[in-house]
């Protein structure tokens, strides 16, 4: 009974973890000059499951050199751009590697959106004014 328990109870953690990992993953949405774009939403308080929604990014540098990237983020509903990230954004990315999530800056809170709307199939979001830079090293140049 104790082994069918314990059996139990790692079927059970293994299933929610795989659920988890499923619902946060990254997915593709735009590429260009050796970038690839990939989004994801997440809840702005972690503990919270009803708090905003935001969109987090990753960028992923398929060159084999550095790279600056620039570009605005924006969100449309019902195919009518409703919003944008406003400012453009300037990340640097090493040859062969990606940037991601909030250590980077890479997510936005378009809070004139309920989740339910971010979350259906009448909103998305596109990159636009993208710049790509080669460069030769990423220090000199600050991610905003």
């Amino acid at each position: 009974m104790k082994k069918l328990l314990i059996s139990s109870f790692i079927l059970l953690v293994l299933i929610s973890s795989s659920f988890s990992q499923t619902k946060n993953k990254y997915q593709k949405f735009q590429d260009k000059k050796g970038l690839v774009f990939y989004y994801k939403y997440s809840h702005s308080n972690f503990l919270n499951k009803k708090s905003p929604l935001r969109l987090i990014l990753k960028i992923e540098n398929t060159n084999s050199y550095n790279v600056k990237v620039n570009f605005v983020v924006d969100y449309y509903w019902i195919a009518i751009i409703s919003a944008n990230s406003e400012k453009p954004r300037t990340y640097c990315i090493k040859a062969n590697k990606n940037i991601k999530g909030r250590y980077h800056k890479l997510h936005f809170s378009p809070f004139e959106f309920t989740n339910e709307q971010m979350l259906s199939d009448d909103f998305f979001i596109e990159l636009s004014g993208i710049e790509i830079t080669k460069v030769d090293d990423c220090k000199k140049i600050k991610n905003e």
